[in-house]
């Protein structure tokens, strides 16, 4: 099995591949627009938790330097 987070990212203001792009550029933390599961998922990106805990800890400080603490 596995865990996954879907978030929705509409208040962004941005396409969900747009920033599933900036995400891995900029903060090197790969997620996976909605698009991908189909038109009605548009506004979301998918989280993988796979990851040892100190591993996902360090994605969240990344993502925090990417999008701020919204």
């Amino acid at each position: 099995g596995a865990f996954y987070i879907f978030a929705n990212t509409a208040s962004t203001g941005l396409p969900a591949f747009e920033l599933a792009h900036r995400l891995l550029i900029e903060g090197r933390v790969l997620v996976f627009p909605g698009t991908g599961f189909g038109e009605n998922w548009k506004d979301y990106l998918r989280f993988s938790l796979l990851q040892p805990t100190p591993i996902l800890l360090e994605a969240l400080d990344r993502l925090r330097g990417v999008l701020g603490e919204a």
